[in-house]
């Protein structure tokens, strides 16, 4: 695979994530979008193209809203477990 084509793809993956996230954190007046799983874990392949398409003609979300990946990439679904353990344990449903 050419380096050309690879960037070709996740030119196109940034798109289609960002045509799908854009308009809901548009709506919700999101102020950070946290991008996680395997998308965290290629971070600095995947960072560039997603920002690009994101931003790309709408520049009040480029100034309103952060881009960046998620603190927990290894322990989110251990501690999410966690979590809700601990509130079935103490009943809350």
């Amino acid at each position: 695979i050419s380096y050309r084509r690879t960037e070709n793809e996740l030119l196109r993956v940034g798109d289609v994530v960002a045509m799908t996230l854009a308009p809901f954190a548009t709506a919700v007046g999101a102020t950070v979008l946290v991008v996680g799983g395997a998308m965290s874990g290629s971070w600095d392949l995947i960072e560039g193209p997603l920002r690009s398409g994101l931003f790309a003609n709408r520049p009040l979300l480029r100034h309103s809203m952060d881009l960046r990946p998620a603190a927990m990439i290894d322990d989110a679904a251990l501690v999410g477990a966690a979590l809700e353990a601990e509130r079935h344990r103490r009943g809350a449903n």
